[in-house]
């Protein structure tokens, strides 16, 4: 487990752990958004010295990771949400093709 900021990532993938399917009454659902709260941090630049061609066009000579993606309203986006310690449940809704 690796923790950046307030946020905790989990490398362990979900198939490594058992999965039970139930039959499941009255089941629900989570929604929400993801805010941050306090200050943004500083974003890291990193120089770009492989490829200007084709990574750096407008040669500006460094970049900014965008790792951490916050709108005016505080909203983080591309985040993903989870429960943990979940083993038994209805099937999952899995795209097609997987």
């Amino acid at each position: 487990m690796r923790s950046v900021g307030r946020f905790r990532f989990l490398w362990k993938s979900t198939a490594q752990v058992a999965y039970q399917t139930i039959t499941v009454k009255d089941d629900g659902t989570i929604t929400g958004s993801v805010k941050w709260s306090g200050p943004v941090p500083k974003i890291p630049s990193v120089l770009i010295n492989k490829d200007p061609d084709v990574c750096d066009p407008q040669s500006l000579k460094k970049r900014d990771l965008e790792r951490l993606v916050i709108d005016g309203n505080g909203g983080v986006a591309n985040t993903v949400v989870f429960l943990k310690n979940v083993t038994k449940s209805k099937a999952m809704a899995l795209p097609e093709g997987r």
